[in-house]
């Protein structure tokens, strides 16, 4: 049986297709990790905290929109004690940048509470910063600041 000859080119270039996509669907399984996580985060903080153990790393700080910052066990304090209600969630501009075992997430965040004053909605700018621990994505730091009514078509501007 006579071997048929490929150009080397060729071989090159599918090695590197085949990388690419490879790398392109490990990014794409990573970055589903990493908004499931996210998910679960908001879920956690509207369930008054219930949750955030498994989802923040040991060392997490939060630097909140009023300039102060609080370790993990803080805020899950601050959620379980406070008579604020989450009424929703609605978070819009997501975007989400990978680095080894670190990812930022960014957004506005459009929320809907229930106070003792009322009915409240606020926005705000969050930035999430998760590492992967022994094969577990975890949030080790977040920061809020705030953001004017946006919403529509220029609310990611």
């Amino acid at each position: 049986m006579r071997a048929i000859p490929v150009p080397l080119g060729r071989i090159f270039w599918l090695l590197v297709v085949s990388f690419t996509v490879a790398c392109a669907s490990n990014n794409s399984s990573t970055e589903s990790e990493i908004l499931a996580q996210e998910e679960r985060f908001f879920e956690a903080v509207a369930a008054k905290g219930e949750g955030l153990d498994k989802l923040l790393a040991e060392d997490f700080f939060y630097n909140t929109l009023t300039g102060s910052q609080l370790t993990g066990a803080q805020l899950r304090n601050y959620l379980a004690g406070t008579a604020l209600e989450v009424l929703s969630f609605n978070r819009h501009c997501q975007t989400t940048q990978l680095a080894g075992t670190a990812a930022v997430v960014t957004g506005i965040t459009e929320s809907l509470v229930r106070e003792e004053a009322g009915i409240a909605r606020g926005f705000s700018r969050y930035l999430h910063v998760w590492q992967k621990e022994q094969g577990v994505w975890k949030l080790a730091a977040r920061q809020v600041t705030a953001a004017q009514d946006r919403v529509g078509s220029n609310a990611c501007d």
